[in-house]
């Protein structure tokens, strides 16, 4: 490393950033006032004395004479003398304005005798500078008289009579002076270095500051106008509409050539066929002044509401306990901060959606046919189903997740997420038979526009309708099963395919609802079969051997069930009998199986409670004694009901 001796001698000059107060000699540095011309004026070294007199001399001037009379108890307020003294004021502002002259006050004199020396001065100056110029001119003509001959004191006298001449003054009567003033001290030059080469030094900081600031600027310009591009880029690939911006009424064109309205577009995320008041809402717009920290915020949405539609259903089983289930709605907490705009118009566009679908919900809420609804501003809730109600709401995406009260049931929320997007293929329906439909000429009359609530009540109902009548299928099974009948169960709740259930939504024929249906087939003892079809809303068809029954509540399904079980329960125990011997038949209108043999006979009847257990009662008769009742299930273990009847019947065809 190079030593300090080896750097040039203005480096290693120190400057002291205090003022110098002594010079090189020690003696102290005067304060300049002021410089006139080149002679500069020195602040004179006052003493103590001298400082306090033109203290006092000052306030007088500037207080004035009252000055002296100013007491503490004037100051405070309590002079008894002040009223007086306000009145003498008074008296003498008046006479002032009569005319009358009062003496000079101190102050006044001294202003005047300031402003009439220096008018005395000034006036000296000019006399005395006449008289210097007087004086000039006097000696110039009498040494220009002496050099005159005699001969020429006749033509002078001559011309005597003629005015005289001007007096000619020599070029060397009028001469300049150049004064070289004194150089100034080694320290004043010192000081006034340091103040040069700090500013300057200030000065070309300040200046690549500004520039650096202005380059800085310039290069995020740039890259911002890159990344605007980039992103319009991004978005025309994604297949999301670019509209041009309006311009603003008081839009003042600029000068021609100008590119800065070329930049203005508008993304358009709504739905083409919406209505004009949903296609205003749904837009958004590139900003382009965005720091690194709000990349990702570069969409901004003037209309945004920020609300979705959240879909719920309450439910009351037969228990009386209640259900209460809604659909999942991500909240912006559950969302990664750093969306790309693909997802941000996405989500935009899924809201503006939502709002629409909740407009056109309260419009058919109106004229529904066969369910009660209440209407609000925010919310919709409608009677679908017995002891179920429909809700429809619109909440903000911050307060989705509100806990509730009631418990929620699975099967119920996986049903409102499959309402939700339901909700929006209706909708998109909707807006395909609106472009497809005739605009002019007598069929727009009989045009009817698809709705979008009855297929929802209609899909809920079904779901409702066949959730009970599985129940009703599950408990025939389990009660046959517990008598040790063999029983195959077929069930088929919703008998589309997925693509064909999608065509349904897309078709614009089903303007009222969705055709789905099912089937249920029952099989027992691998002999008997009974076949129901069903199909939404609530329409279930029983199949017998030349006809087809209707079936449009559980009730009457339960009944048209039991009576089919209890038969072909019959008809086993029938064959069961037939094996042992005897003669069997049944009793159709009495629902009892009979059988007869020499010395007896046996009649045998089935009874189900509510969740279809069976129980069989057998009442033997024999002419040898009195009528024996036996009932299945026993006591003694558990058996089938095939084998039960056979152990009772064997003994008495073997005794007969």
């Amino acid at each position: 490393m190079a030593s300090s001796s080896d750097e040039p001698a203005w480096k290693q000059l120190k400057l002291s950033l205090e003022a110098p107060c002594v010079d090189d000699e020690g003696q102290r540095i005067p304060r300049i006032l002021d410089i006139q011309g080149d002679v500069p004026i020195f602040d004179e070294k006052q003493s103590a004395a001298e400082r306090l007199r033109e203290t006092i001399a000052r306030m007088v001037h500037e207080r004035g004479p009252d000055l002296s009379l100013i007491t503490m108890e004037s100051l405070q307020g309590d002079d008894p003398e002040a009223p007086a003294k306000d009145e003498a004021e008074k008296d003498a502002g008046k006479e002032d304005e009569e005319g009358t002259r009062k003496p000079m006050t101190v102050a006044q004199l001294s202003q005047m005798r300031t402003d009439t020396i220096q008018k005395l001065n000034i006036a000296a100056g000019e006399i005395s500078q006449a008289l210097e110029i007087v004086e000039l001119l006097l000696s110039t003509k009498q040494s220009a008289a002496s050099g005159i001959t005699a001969a020429t004191a006749t033509t002078a006298t001559a011309a005597a009579a003629e005015p005289p001449a001007p007096p000619i003054i020599p070029p060397s009567a009028l001469t300049t002076t150049h004064i070289t003033p004194a150089p100034p001290r080694s320290s004043i030059r010192a000081r006034d270095a340091q103040l040069i080469v700090g500013t300057k030094d200030d000065t070309l900081r300040n200046a690549a500051s500004i520039f650096s600031r202005a380059a800085q600027r310039i290069g995020r310009a740039v890259e911002d106008g890159e990344e605007y591009w980039r992103d319009a880029v991004r978005l025309r690939a994604g297949n999301w509409g670019m509209v041009p911006r309006p311009l603003p009424p008081s839009h003042i064109p600029v000068r021609k050539g100008t590119d800065n309205p070329a930049r203005d577009f508008l993304v358009s995320f709504g739905l083409e066929e919406a209505p004009p008041i949903h296609r205003r809402r749904a837009i958004a717009f590139l900003t382009d002044n965005v720091t690194r920290a709000e990349k990702y915020e570069r969409l901004t949405f003037p209309f945004r509401q920020k609300t979705r539609l959240r879909v719920g259903i309450t439910h009351t089983d037969e228990n009386g306990q209640s259900f209460r289930s809604y659909s999942t709605i991500l909240s912006p907490a559950s969302q990664s901060k750093k969306e790309s705009l693909d997802v941000q118009l996405t989500t935009a566009q899924r809201e503006i959606t939502e709002q629409e679908v909740f407009s056109d919900l309260i419009k058919e809420t109106g004229s529904l046919p066969s369910c009660a609804a209440s209407v609000s501003e925010k919310s919709i809730i409608v009677e679908a189903v017995k002891n179920t109600q429909l809700s429809f709401e619109m909440v903000s995406t911050e307060n989705a997740q509100q806990p509730e009260s009631l418990p929620s049931s699975p099967q119920f929320r996986a049903l409102c997420d499959l309402i939700l997007p339901c909700l929006t293929l209706l909708l998109i329906r909707s807006h395909r038979s609106r472009k497809t439909a005739p605009q002019t000429g007598p069929q727009v009359a009989q045009t009817r526009r698809p709705r979008i609530l009855a297929p929802v009540i209609s899909m809920l109902q079904y779901y409702t309708f066949v959730t009970e009548m599985h129940a009703q299928v599950q408990n025939v099974h389990k009660g046959l099963a517990e008598a040790g009948i063999d029983v195959d169960v077929h069930w088929v709740g919703v008998g589309q395919s997925a693509e064909e259930v999608l065509k349904m939504f897309e078709s614009v024929e089903g303007a009222m609802g969705l055709e789905i249906g099912g089937e249920a087939i029952i099989r027992i003892d691998k002999r008997r079969t009974i076949r129901f079809t069903f199909s939404s809303p609530t329409t279930v068809a029983l199949h017998l051997q030349g006809a087809i029954l209707a079936v449009t509540d559980v009730p009457q399904l339960r009944r048209l069930l039991l009576a089919q079980v209890t038969e072909c329960v019959l008809e086993l125990l029938k064959h069961a009998g037939t094996d042992r011997g005897g003669k069997w038949f049944i009793d159709n209108l009495e629902e009892k199986c009979v059988g007869i043999w020499e010395g007896g006979s046996l009649q045998t009847r089935l009874e189900f409670d509510e969740s279809f257990h069976l129980t069989c009662i057998g009442v033997f008769a024999s002419p040898h004694g009195p009528p024996k009742q036996v009932k299945y299930p026993s006591k003694g273990g558990h058996v089938s009901l095939t084998e039960w009847f056979q152990a009772f019947v064997q003994p008495s065809v073997s005794r007969a």
